[in-house]
């Protein structure tokens, strides 16, 4: 959904099952004095999101915001969550309003291979991103970040009870402005030596914090 002016239209999906390929997106975005609307997808038991489209375009959940307002949030929940191969969730925000928030709640796995979930602002601040998982959540080649340029790095918290980060990225982190914050909570947490979890900023800005709360960690990251 769309608009100029006014708030763009919420999108809510039930079903038992979701799948988008080869560059399908649900979309909200908003210019002018528009506000994004919000998107809440649930299915009872798996959410598929892989591939982009012949133009290059990735199979993407996404609310997007050119405004003065706070972008429209993303929700979705099911059982299992995958994304792969180019394929992304995202709150963005181009303008002066603040990104919006993603929140993921996996019964059982978040599965991400060469994919990404993010939000990011280029002048305002960022989203906070919340995935909230029953069992496991494995990034391989793929990243998670709430990034900012000018304004206040957005959170993330990742709370399974296993975590692997496999040449990965966990960001939040800010040009001019200050670094967010990022905690990862599990009973086991597994970090490549190639991997990243950083909440840092630029010369000019303020770093963010880092805490990472596993009961068996094994921790190669900067």
């Amino acid at each position: 959904t769309s608009d100029s002016a006014g708030r763009g239209g919420d999108v809510r999906i039930r079903a038992g099952r979701l799948e988008l390929t080869g560059g399908a997106n649900i979309t909200t975005d908003a210019t002018s004095s528009g506000a994004p609307g919000h998107i809440d997808v649930t299915a009872s038991d798996a959410v598929t999101l892989s591939g982009v489209g012949s133009d290059g375009a990735p199979s993407a959940i996404a609310s997007r915001n050119s405004g003065p307002q706070a972008g429209g949030s993303v929700s979705l929940a099911a059982n299992h969550v995958t994304l792969r191969a180019g394929a992304e969730i995202t709150a963005s925000s181009s303008g002066a309003g603040d990104a919006g928030s993603i929140t993921v709640r996996a019964a059982d796995t978040l599965e991400l291979d060469a994919a990404r979930i993010t939000t990011n602002a280029s002048a305002a601040n960022g989203g906070d991103v919340r995935i909230l998982v029953g069992r496991l959540v494995r990034l391989k080649g793929s990243e998670i970040t709430a990034d900012v340029g000018d304004g206040q790095g957005g959170t993330i918290l990742i709370d399974p009870v296993f975590v692997v980060l496999d040449g990965s990225r966990v960001a939040a982190q800010a040009g001019a402005g200050r670094g967010g914050s990022i905690r990862i909570v599990g009973d086991t947490i597994l970090i490549s030596p190639d991997s990243v979890v950083s909440a840092s900023a630029g010369a000019a800005g303020i770093d963010g914090t880092v805490r990472i709360e596993g009961a068996d960690s094994d921790l190669a990251a900067d």
